[in-house]
């Protein structure tokens, strides 16, 4: 018996549908991968949205918080001196502000210049908006004795944290009215049971007296803008808090726009009731910022990866996506 094998046309017959095969599971396997890299774009810009919409608004509540003072919205004065306050200092209007479409100036500020000593890479995207934010910190500590207690000195029961430094920017509060001042020193008494908290002058010791349980609670600047990213070409949120000269914190990629708008209120009872939304600019020029009510925040978020195939990506094959959030101060709106 002989053995038969296979012709010369039956054996390119085998391999051109082999190829042909592999070729489809080729293309399948780069269009899965095509859209599991879409997917994963899509996922981490909605996880970074999420993030920055979460991280601006958890802020954006607390800016001019007062404790149980902020019922009383233009009950806050200051014992600070208004002369020579820089952009992360100046706790007088002590809520918000911010600048639109960032051109290289901060026309309020111009001695502090917030940006000048930056590079162009790092100082914030030119178009897109900052936003200024000021806001206690952190646990309160509560008057143990009454304001006129001893004057030059407030004693407090210690929160648990660092304690109070000389320098601190701090907001004394109780339910009527709230000051703030800067605290020149402070100390222990009791084996640590009591923070004694030394201030310029002796006005907490004058009418109106703070009574015994006020808060007083630490104050920050936070200034978030966008600038270049540290890696790659991307654009990305930072944050600014402190002094002058602190060190930006980047805290999330890809974030290539920031446009915000600003809800003016009118008095209606207790509160503020929105009656129309403005720029920066245009709240600045009418001297509105005292009547800010809610902050109406854009972002664009652009994917990591470029290269990628699908619907709203830039030239360069970036997916992007807008989101649009509305925040509310707290105690300003009815």
């Amino acid at each position: 018996m002989s053995a038969q094998g296979f012709t010369l046309i039956e054996l390119l017959l085998a391999m051109a549908m082999g190829s042909l095969l592999l070729l489809t599971l080729t293309q399948v396997v780069q269009a899965s991968k095509a859209a599991y890299r879409v997917q994963e774009a899509l996922v981490h810009l909605q996880s970074s949205g999420r993030l920055v919409m979460d991280l601006l608004a958890r802020d954006i509540r607390m800016s001019g918080f007062s404790g149980c003072a902020s019922s009383h919205p233009n009950s806050i004065d200051s014992e600070l001196q208004t002369a020579g306050a820089t952009l992360m200092s100046n706790f007088a209007g002590f809520r918000l502000e911010g600048m639109d479409d960032y051109n290289g100036s901060v026309a309020r500020y111009a001695q502090s210049r917030p940006f000048a000593n930056r590079t162009a890479r790092s100082r914030p995207v030119p178009g897109t908006d900052v936003l200024i934010l000021r806001l206690p910190v952190g646990e309160p500590l509560r008057l143990a004795a009454a304001s006129n207690h001893q004057a030059g000195q407030l004693w407090a029961w210690p929160a648990a944290g660092a304690p109070v430094e000389a320098g601190d920017l701090l907001l004394l509060s109780d339910c009527n009215h709230a000051r703030v001042f800067r605290a020149t020193g402070s100390g222990f008494r009791n084996n640590g049971g009591l923070a004694v908290i030394d201030y310029p002058g002796d006005w907490a010791a004058k009418e109106p007296i703070f009574h015994k349980g006020a808060e007083i609670y630490r104050l920050k600047t936070r200034m978030y803008y966008v600038r270049r990213g540290v890696r790659g070409d991307g654009n990305s949120l930072y944050l600014q808090q402190g002094g002058e000269n602190s060190l930006p914190q980047e805290l999330v990629e890809g974030v290539e726009d920031l446009q915000i708008l600003y809800g003016i209120g009118a008095r209606r009872g207790n509160g503020l009731a929105v009656q129309r939304y403005l720029s920066a600019s245009a709240v600045e020029s009418g001297q509105l910022w005292d009547q800010v009510v809610s902050v109406r925040l854009r972002l664009r978020l652009a994917s990591l990866q470029g290269q990628l195939s699908a619907v709203n990506r830039s030239a360069d094959g970036h997916l992007q996506r807008d989101f649009v959030s509305l925040v509310t101060l707290r105690n300003r709106s009815l």
